[in-house]
């Protein structure tokens, strides 16, 4: 009785203490957990499904607000509803603002403004514009400087070719090149073609005539100092500037034309043009004459300066990135840039091998250079100089190296002709060597035990197997149906053939043994973490429950065509012909998916991100499905360390960095390459 009593004394003393003393709990705002596209990211596709993710602290149900935009300031309604998801009209080579407001009734929560970009679509460099040689008689026979001006709307850098006479002459990466030793008193034709790296553009065809020996030569064309063709904001008056030279040294006179209107005649290579009106743009040119010949110069543009001018901001996002490692010895330097009052903008290069370089490139107007013939083994320097044309920026100096070959790994490699080893611990100078001639369908190496399985299971044993030419044991199993895929452990094997799936104890190689099996369609990859078996097929991933070995059983089914699936912690990340699909193994629920350009073939994980090979591009992806980088590419398979990809293709394996950066390819003796695996 007295037990009873101070039970329920104690009870009644803690009801008064939580009566009490209990704070009054008020509603809390939702949070934001994460969205996707993530903030900052590009090469968005244009038919993406806008997802985000609140939680609210009382679990009360959430509707969302979505405002989208073409800037920050004019973020407009789009989306107002309970999903956290929304499906917008994107238009490609676009930038776009968005913000949610998610709001449980009581409370409201605001994201950030967030951004992203769409994918780009290419635009053809226009047609090249020639500026000298065009129609002019008496041209200097012994040198020649051609010069053409090409502007691309993508700002790719361009190469360009170089054609006289319908002859090949050159390349080149800006718009000039110098030729000597031309026939006097003789006719010739040229043009010019661009190229951005996927299409081409073609100049108009134009001729000149060179002077006769001992004839007076026309001066060359005029070149512009200041300001940049297609200046901005410029304030008034404005400073022309030029430059002039003659083959034979003569005086020379300029007139200056202002909208055609001849405006002075002077022999200086500089004017002040004061009666302009603002915010208006002007066209001129010169004529230049030596006394005998007369030429007319290229149009020149500038827009003088309508509104209080901000100069431009600090040229930024340099490639390659500062204190970085190339391995090329071509390689394109390129840069962003932004202009508060949307000038165009025209940029100085500075490049060199000291911390003071030279001037390589003046008033470009792309925001990318190509530099070619670098050196191995080299630091080289560089900075780029904005102007607006009336005020400049000056960038941080930038720094990357030459790098020379690293060390690679050594790979066994299954082959149409047996299993070869491909070393590539130096990489100036790969080998191979052959392990076995017997092929397969897959490969799997652990524990100095190799695996091949096709119509017999072929097991090679041999503690230097990653390292010198076999010379162990040799354990042939024979089949009664091809198997299809394997992997190995310390204990088992799983194997798949057309129609089941099997686990076999190798604990002692020499006397392979069947344990269990369960009728399976699993013609596709299979992924094995710790208990769980994953199998593909083209209408399912299964997941197959190992515990038990003799009673291995089929766990889950997931509907979905699976070619590829790796696992990372508790999510799987499954390929299909088309995406890839993040599935949360303990709900089964998705969690994310990412849609693939081309065919989908092989996905791996290492370090960090999801790599994803399909029949056009290699992708890296972060573990959320946002796209990280991409290289095009052709290949079967590939697999990942620490800092290199190796990606076959036929008897060929291409090496880059976890960059995208290619670092060597080679091509082996070998065969065609059906499969890759690291020897340990």
């Amino acid at each position: 009785m007295k037990r009873l009593i101070l039970v329920i004394f104690v009870a009644a003393v803690i009801a008064l203490v939580i009566s009490c003393g209990s704070p009054v709990v008020t509603n809390q705002p939702p949070e934001f957990i994460s969205s996707y596209p993530e903030n900052g990211v590009s090469d968005v596709p244009t038919d993406t499904t806008l997802h985000w993710e609140f939680k609210d602290p009382e679990n009360d149900p959430l509707s969302y607000t979505v405002k989208i935009g073409m800037s920050e300031d004019d973020l407009i309604e789009k989306y107002n509803g309970t999903k956290n998801e929304y499906k917008p009209q994107l238009e490609p080579s676009k930038t776009y603002y968005w913000q949610i407001i998610a709001d449980d009734t009581k409370n409201k929560s605001t994201s950030k403004i967030m951004q992203f970009s769409t994918v780009k679509v290419n635009a053809s460099p226009e047609k090249p514009k020639l500026i000298y040689p065009v129609g002019v008689q008496n041209v200097n026979y012994s040198s020649v400087t051609f010069e053409w001006s090409c502007v691309d709307p993508d700002k790719d850098p361009l190469k360009f070719e170089l054609y006289i006479n319908g002859t090949f002459v050159a390349t080149a990466t800006n718009g000039r090149y110098t030729k000597t030793n031309f026939q006097p008193d003789t006719e010739y034709s040229w043009y010019v073609k661009a190229f951005d790296g996927e299409y081409t553009s073609q100049s108009d065809v134009v001729s000149f005539k060179t002077a006769m020996i001992g004839e007076n030569r026309a001066p060359n064309t005029p070149q512009l100092i200041s300001p940049p063709d297609g200046a901005q904001s410029l304030e008034i008056p404005v400073n022309l500037q030029w430059s002039c030279s003659d083959p034979d040294e003569d005086n020379l006179t300029y007139e200056v034309y202002l909208e055609d209107h001849l405006e002075s005649t002077t022999s200086d290579s500089s004017y002040i043009l004061s009666n302009l009106s603002p915010n208006t743009t002007y066209r001129w040119y010169l004529k230049v004459s030596d006394g005998t010949n007369q030429i007319t110069g290229p149009v020149w543009e500038f827009t003088t300066k309508g509104i209080p001018n901000n100069p431009p901001e600090q040229p930024a996002n340099p490639s390659p990135e500062d204190n970085s490692n190339v391995y090329q010895t071509e390689v394109t330097l390129s840069w962003s840039c932004f202009d508060q009052d949307n000038d165009k903008l025209f940029y100085n290069v500075y490049f060199g091998e000291s911390s003071n370089p030279p001037l390589i490139r003046q008033n470009i107007e792309n925001s990318a250079v190509v530099i070619q013939d670098l050196e191995t083994g080299k630091r080289y320097f560089w900075k780029v100089v904005a102007t607006d044309g009336s005020t400049s920026t000056e960038g941080p100096l930038w720094t990357f190296d030459v790098a020379s070959e690293d060390e690679g790994a050594i790979l066994l490699a299954l082959t149409d002709s047996g299993v070869h080893k491909l070393d590539f611990s130096s990489l100036a100078n790969p080998s191979t060597s052959e392990i076995a001639t017997f092929t397969g369908n897959d490969i799997c190496y652990y524990d100095d035990t190799l695996y091949v399985i096709g119509n017999t299971l072929n097991i090679l044993q041999d503690s230097s197997l990653a390292t010198s030419t076999f010379g162990g044991n040799y354990i042939s199993v024979s089949t009664l149906i091809p198997l299809q895929r394997i992997i190995a452990g310390e204990l088992y094997a799983i194997v798949t053939d057309e129609s089941s799936i099997s686990l076999l104890d190798v604990s002692d190689p020499e006397n392979v043994s069947h344990i269990s099996s369960l009728p399976i369609q699993g013609e596709g990859r299979i992924f094995v973490q710790g208990e769980k078996i994953f199998v593909c097929s083209s209408n399912s991933l299964k997941i197959i429950d190992a515990t038990i070995p003799q009673e291995i059983n089929e766990e889950e089914t997931i509907p979905c065509e699976a070619k590829d699936v790796v696992v990372v912690d508790n999510y799987c990340y499954v390929l299909t012909s088309d995406r890839v699909l993040k599935i949360n193994i303990g709900t089964l629920e998705e969690a994310g998916q990412f849609e693939i350009d081309g065919e989908g073939k092989r996905i791996r994980y290492g370090s960090g991100y999801i790599y994803v090979l399909t029949n056009s591009k290699l992708m890296k992806l972060n573990e959320n499905l946002s796209k990280e980088d991409e290289v095009d590419v052709i290949g079967e398979t590939f697999i990942t360390t620490s800092e290199q990809i190796y990606l076959s293709y036929q008897n060929t394996v291409t090496i880059f960095d976890n960059n995208f950066n290619e670092i060597k390819r080679q091509s082996f003796n070998t065969g065609n390459i059906k499969e890759l695996i690291l020897p340990y």
